[in-house]
This record gives C-alpha cells, structure tokens and sequence, in this order.
C-alpha cells in the first residue's frame, strides 16, 4: 500500500546526531558553528531542508530540499544565519513497523517543501533544546497573514533603506543649514562694508566742513593783515 505523506513533519530531538527513524533540528548551537559535517551528526541517508527566519515567530522560509543518500552529495551542510537544519531518517529495518510507515510518510512530507515555503514550527524551545511530545513543522504559517511576513533578509534590507533615506534627509537639513549660515555670513559682510561706507563717508564731509572753516578763517586773517598795512 502507498504511504501518503504525512499531514506535519514530526520533531523527536533538537542538536543530537541523527538515529533510526529521527526528526531532528540542528541549529548552530549544535558545534557553535554555521556548518555541519556528515560524520559528527550522522547524516547519511536523510532527507533534510535548511530554513531561514522571517519577521514572525516561529515561521521560517524554506531556502533548499534535498536528500542526502549515504553521505553524498553532501559531506557538510550549511545552516542559514539565525534558522536551522531540519533531518528526517526513515528507519527501514522492519518495513511492516509502524515506526517504518510514519517515518516514511515523513520524508514524504519533507519533499514534498520547496524553497520558498513557509513552515511553522510548534512544540520547539530553540533556545533551550527542549521539545514537546507533539513537536512538529507544518507548511505555511498558522495563524499569520503572509502579507505581514517577510523573510529576515528583506527585513534588514528595508531597514537599511529606511536608514538610507533618514540619512539623506540629514543630509539635506545639514546642507540647508549650511546655506543659510553662509546667506547669514554674507548678508553680516555686506552690511560690516556698507556700514564701513557710511562712517568713511561721514569722516570725509567734517574734514571737508574743516578745511572750509580754516581757508575761510585763512582769507579773514589776510584781509585784515592787507588792511592793517595801507593804514
């Protein structure tokens, strides 16, 4: 009988090495590192998809899907910034368990994501590690209009154009300011040499009204003298 994927993918253990049967989280709390080796988490014969996060919480973006069939393509895999690792392994040593049939439809389930998606995860404290007896990943995001969702990566590249664009208005007030400091120093100029002006002119009309003064006083000293002497 064809097993059906299942409807969320189950979560057992969060940062410990993959076993029979498994779901598993791996986050950089794993090897204090982005990158995680085949060898040290056992990843042979899983099928896993990285996620990054979004704006909301608990809902991550798909970023890739893939199996990884005895070690190879993948000798390591990469864990995107602030998201995880998610590995299912199917345990096939007895295929009429009921342990085989759930972890089948499980890596059904996992394949059948595709970058881009929207996943939640509930039941998982990623902080601590700890995981709920009904922990699982579910596509799309309960509970959260998808309009308010965006990925970290755009959310960072709006703030940062926000930024930009407060940063350019400063930079207008900063040059407007400065205009009007230089308006303010040249119109303070104009006015120190117009001023300047004035006191030069009104120095030159009392020394013109003196020199006035003495060729009148000159003339007066003169005439008399010419008078005194035909006397």
């Amino acid at each position: 009988e064809e097993i059906e994927p299942a409807d969320s993918i189950y979560v057992t253990v969060v940062n410990a090495s993959v076993t029979a049967g498994s779901g598993t989280i791996f986050t950089s709390d794993f090897n204090d590192t982005n990158t995680i080796t085949t060898n040290e988490a056992n990843l042979k014969w899983v099928t896993f998809f990285t996620a990054k996060p979004t704006s909301a919480e608990n809902v991550f973006e798909v970023v890739a899907v893939d199996v990884n069939a005895d070690g190879l393509p993948y000798n390591e895999i990469t864990i995107p910034e602030g998201g995880f690792i998610y590995t299912g392994h199917c345990d096939d040593r007895d295929m009429e368990s009921e342990i085989y049939v759930k972890s089948s439809a499980n890596l059904k389930a996992i394949s059948n994501l595709s970058e881009g998606d929207l996943v939640t995860v509930t039941g998982v404290d990623f902080t601590t590690g700890t995981v709920a007896a009904d922990a699982n990943i579910t596509a799309g995001a309960s509970d959260v209009s998808l309009d308010d969702i965006t990925s970290e990566d755009t959310s960072k590249e709006e703030s940062k154009q926000e930024s930009d664009i407060i940063s350019t208005e400063s930079d207008k007030d900063g040059n407007s300011s400065e205009v009007k400091d230089d308006t303010s120093k040249e119109e303070s100029r104009v006015n120190s040499v117009d001023n300047s002006d004035a006191e030069s002119e009104k120095n030159n009309t009392i020394l013109y009204i003196g020199l006035g003064v003495a060729a009148i006083v000159l003339i007066a000293v003169i005439a008399y003298i010419a008078t005194k002497k035909k006397k």
